[in-house]
């Protein structure tokens, strides 16, 4: 028997009440409020359904603190679609949930079927997606409807960006195979008797060594690649080589490899009307992102926000924790 109900045992009823609420430990520790947003409390079983309708398993404390504050959110945002009289008509209500009972079953709901809905009248489900829904609107309509860069935003953010907006020095490679080290060796020694490492084929139409009798090329070609996509000692190798210059014998994980150049494509600031389009996304979501912070912060000084810290059943470690 624990000590809290020992105690209680020993007390007249009354004053073991007073005590043990005085505690905390009265009541139903799944309805105790563990959030207040305004005038409104929040429990602990709110809260589960929230986590459990992301098909959320075994978080730890800092993951189910990242949720807490999505939670707030959401729920500041449906307060502020109440405010705004933003609702979601039964038709695009019944579409969504038509839309999700097609989704294939890796992507759909984990618990909450269109079957479900249907058959058991899973209403939870229904106001999940009715919520999300108004949340979209909200957004749509009153929070990002005029959100558009300017030409000097969109201009600025390219000049500043540059290395971000730049095209990376590639190098095309093919590649000799080897199990052992002194076969590859023999083969790079043979390579470099011959006058020419890409072999007196490379004059003419493909197939024309074959047609004559030559042997076909060894090499495998394996693709472009950047310089952090290689090891260190072959990027060292390939990049200072011309087009047709092979490399020495390089030991990998899976045996030995000779390499050979095959193109080389220098790297460089990308022009502008190249990524137009991707320097306006990133102005577009870096101004959405200021605009949310500056409408979260208004709508939590009009209803303020409280986590009762002691009655959650992990340490919260959110953005809204107290200093």
């Amino acid at each position: 028997m624990s000590r809290f109900r020992a105690l209680g045992a020993l007390l007249p009823g009354a004053a073991a009440g007073l005590l043990l609420f005085g505690c905390g430990v009265v009541g139903d520790p799944e309805n105790r409020p563990v959030l207040r947003i305004g005038e409104n409390d929040f429990t602990h079983a709110d809260f589960d359904d929230f986590v459990a309708a992301r098909a959320v398993v075994d978080a730890d404390a800092a993951l189910l603190s990242v949720l807490l504050d999505e939670f707030v959110r959401e729920r500041l945002f449906l307060i502020a679609a109440d405010e705004a009289g933003i609702e979601v008509s039964a038709m695009r209500l019944a579409a969504e949930m038509s839309a999700l009972e097609r989704l294939p079953e890796a992507a759909a709901p984990p618990e909450d079927s269109a079957a479900a809905v249907e058959d058991g009248g899973d209403a939870a489900f229904r106001t999940r997606v009715r919520n999300r829904l108004r949340i979209e609107t909200l957004l749509e309509t009153e929070l990002l409807a005029d959100l558009e860069p300017s030409d000097e935003a969109t201009r600025l953010e390219y000049e500043s960006g540059l290395p971000f907006y730049s095209r990376p020095e590639t190098v095309s490679l093919s590649e000799l195979a080897f199990d052992d080290r002194e076969e590859a060796e023999a083969a790079l020694a043979r390579l470099r008797e011959e006058p020419g490492d890409r072999g007196e084929a490379e004059a003419g139409e493909p197939g024309e060594a074959e047609s004559e009798g030559t042997d076909p090329d060894p090499f495998l070609a394996i693709g472009a690649f950047r310089r952090g996509d290689l090891p260190e000692a072959v990027a060292e190798a390939a990049f200072d080589l011309e087009p047709g210059g092979v490399t020495e014998v390089v030991e990998t994980a899976s045996g030995f490899r000779i390499y050979r150049v095959e193109e080389k494509h220098p790297g460089g600031p990308l022009e502008f009307d190249e990524v137009e389009e991707v320097v306006q996304l990133t102005v577009l979501r870096r101004d959405a992102d200021a605009r949310m912070a500056r409408y979260l912060a208004d709508l939590r000084a009009r209803h303020p926000v409280t986590i009762h810290a002691a009655h959650l059943r992990f340490p919260y470690v959110g953005l809204l924790a107290e200093p």
